[in-house]
């Protein structure tokens, strides 16, 4: 049967529609000459040192990657098209990050700031209200910004490799969180009030400064709890939970054999990992959607 000429018009037109959104553009000469169909912009490995002002030209770009440049600050005049979904800065020079509340990102899903030399960011995290995934691996952060924990989208957050002394106090309140990795950093302790609320949650706390494990972060919710690599000495605060059947990694730490042997009686169900001797390779950090 042949389809009528206006359809087969229609569908040609959505499949160049889909066509023209899959396709990336490399550089900012060639993107220019059809900026009202620029939806993918990789800018990767240019030695850029500055972000690029003509970015504000392309008003349709949702995919913006500036990784491994030479780019050491973003101040006040930059900008971004409000459409952008996706947006990469990882290894680059940045010591700062935050953009003006007139460049309030609401569709942004994505963010990597990871690999720079960030110190401080702007605690404005709901001017990105949509933010699904946040990556600030590798930087000289020494402070959580308290906004962060209004992101109610935010379903991973990987922290790891930073200077961060402290959890924010209201981290409960990351209630689409799946995934918290902030491992190698110089945390004491873990919020009382960090509970999970998502299953099969995942938090990698290894390689901290951690003594006590706090009783509420014991939940039937957690897949993964790894504090290999602290200095946990204490685990009083913990009690019998036959409901907690997720795995903790706990080698390295300061625990007694008469400790160790409490803690497999208050959490009998538990897969609990003391002794490399017991480990059989890297629990999956991967969240499920």
């Amino acid at each position: 049967m042949k389809l009528p000429f206006f359809i087969m018009l229609s569908i040609l037109s959505i499949n160049n529609t889909f066509a023209q959104k899959d396709k990336t553009y490399n550089s900012i000469d060639e993107a220019l000459k059809n900026k009202d169909k620029v939806y993918i912009l990789d800018l990767s490995n240019q030695k850029l040192k500055e972000f690029p002002k003509e970015i504000l030209k392309f008003n349709n770009l949702e995919e913006l990657n500036l990784s491994s440049n030479d780019i050491f600050e973003l101040n006040e005049n930059t900008k971004l098209p409000k459409k952008i979904k996706v947006l990469n800065l990882n290894s680059n020079k940045l010591t700062h990050f935050g953009l003006e509340k007139q460049n309030a990102l609401k569709s942004l899903v994505f963010l990597s700031l990871s690999h720079n030399k960030i110190e401080t960011i702007k605690d404005n995290f709901n001017d990105y209200p949509n933010l699904f995934q946040l990556h600030i691996v590798n930087n000289k952060l020494s402070e959580i910004p308290s906004s962060i924990t209004d992101l109610k989208k935010l379903y991973w957050l990987y922290l790891d490799k930073n200077l961060i002394k402290k959890l924010p106090d209201n981290m409960y309140k990351l209630e689409n969180l799946q995934a918290f990795t902030c491992s190698r950093n110089l945390l004491k302790s873990i919020p009382k009030d960090f509970k999970p609320k998502h299953k099969d949650f995942v938090i990698d706390l290894s390689e901290n400064l951690i003594t006590v494990i706090p009783n509420e972060i014991i939940d039937s919710s957690v897949k993964n709890l790894i504090l290999n690599n602290n200095s946990i000495h204490n685990i009083e605060e913990i009690k019998y939970n036959e409901n907690f059947v997720g795995k903790i990694d706990l080698r390295s730490n300061r625990l007694n054999f008469d400790q160790k042997k409490d803690l497999k009686e208050k959490l009998p169900n538990a897969e609990i990992i003391l002794e490399s001797k017991n480990y059989n390779g890297p629990m999956d950090i991967s969240p499920k959607k």
